[in-house]
């Protein structure tokens, strides 16, 4: 594993373990598509008065 990979396998470690730690899902894409590396998301909604439902952020 090249030095390139070994950091790029560490940031992706790391917002899966601050997303965890929110609460929040945290999906890794192999092979990532159109550069989309990690997806975050939550189930229903995140606050009471939320209006956005099952937030969803790609990477």
């Amino acid at each position: 594993m090249t030095v390139n990979e070994q950091k790029q396998q560490m940031s992706v470690a790391y917002v899966h373990a601050i997303a965890a730690r929110a609460g929040f899902g945290c999906q890794v894409k192999v092979p990532d598509q159109d550069s989309i590396d990690v997806v975050i998301s939550a189930s229903g909604r995140v606050h009471e008065s939320s209006v956005l439902r099952s937030p969803r952020v790609e990477l």
